[in-house]
């Protein structure tokens, strides 16, 4: 997103809650994605075919390396949110899209270092994309229909990639601990999502062979893996020198290592489709389609990826009347 589309979306945000009668406080936390015109819009010639005409300006170079700043800003929030918290206010999380990979990655980190005291009273993840395993979800929705056996899905099986290769220490979903960062876990998916069910998708299914697509201007490295009998390996190639070197995802106190954001982003093909797409029972304590909230059922509509953003009022008020319900936003305080 461009920075002035982040300020409308979240002044659209706060007007629909304050016309709902909320009179809180209000905070926008952004990070420093890549923009679309910054990065090449296309897919592969397999791509192309295997999507049909017209597909190819699904996938953007620029997603993964925003991923990864997604990624690497969860300290940032969290930082925030402890602030906001210590000021003696109840504190409500709201992530749409990839916002919830911060969100995330900023629970997972205070629920592992304070496990038990929960950071925020409600986090409400909206058309989230993340992928369900990061969140304890076996499904195996987003395998491709060529799918791989030594498939690297970090998101459900970290630090290994696929269960079963390490023993110690063992696999754990890689936002394992999250859990307790919110008393209260709200999903809001919508299964006909555009963005988080067909192109999320594609770009997860062609990790990291695409990765050797981005041009330069974009992001200086590509990726690949390698299989033996120690697990899977994960390797960054310098674009310009062709040097590999192996990505680092634990460092000697078996926390999180240098390379662990990187790999992620731009490596990690998940098994399960985003929470935006389904329920994720027995980590989100609410999962509600929002089909239900008024959103329209057309399946080609890319606003009903940011339906709340980019509908009126009217329309959108059954939506953010029912995160005042979840997120008890129905009083000031």
């Amino acid at each position: 997103m461009r920075p002035e589309d982040k300020v409308v979306f979240a002044n659209t945000a706060y007007k629909r809650l304050f016309w709902q009668g909320y009179t809180g406080g209000f905070c926008d936390f952004e990070w420093p994605t890549l923009v679309d015109s910054e990065g090449p819009r296309q897919m592969p010639w397999w791509g192309s075919a295997v999507m049909g005409k017209g597909w190819w300006q699904a996938t953007n170079f620029t997603y993964d390396a925003s991923e990864y700043q997604a990624l690497r800003s969860g300290h940032a929030l969290a930082d925030l949110l402890l602030d906001l918290r210590t000021e003696g206010h109840p504190v409500t999380l709201l992530a749409h899209s990839m916002g919830n990979v911060v969100a995330g990655e900023a629970l997972c980190q205070w629920g592992q270092d304070f496990p038990g005291v929960p950071l925020v009273n409600t986090y409400v993840a909206m058309q989230g994309a993340v992928s369900a395993g990061a969140y304890l979800s076996n499904a195996t929705d987003a395998l491709p229909w060529w799918y791989d056996p030594f498939t690297t899905d970090l998101y459900r099986y970290w630090p290994d990639g696929q269960f079963g290769w390490i023993d110690d220490p063992p696999a754990l979903p890689f936002f394992y601990g999250a859990g307790t960062g919110a008393a209260n876990w709200v999903n809001l998916y919508n299964p006909i999502d555009v963005a988080t069910s067909r192109g999320w998708y594609w770009n997860n299914a062609s990790k990291p062979q695409s990765t050797r697509l981005i041009p330069a201007t974009v992001w200086p490295y590509y990726y690949y893996t390698t299989v033996d009998g120690g697990g899977t390996h994960y390797w960054r190639v310098d674009r310009n020198t062709k040097e590999a070197t192996e990505l680092q995802l634990l460092g000697a106190d078996g926390a999180l290592g240098l390379d662990a954001y990187e790999a992620v982003a731009f490596c990690a093909d998940a098994n399960s489709m985003p929470i935006g797409t389904k329920p994720v029972p027995g980590s989100f304590d609410v999962n509600t389609n929002i089909q239900s909230l008024g959103l329209t059922t057309d399946a080609n509509s890319r606003p009903n990826h940011s339906f709340e953003f980019h509908h009126d009022a009217p329309t959108t008020w059954p939506f953010y009347a029912y995160v005042m319900q979840e997120a008890s936003l129905d009083s000031a305080y």
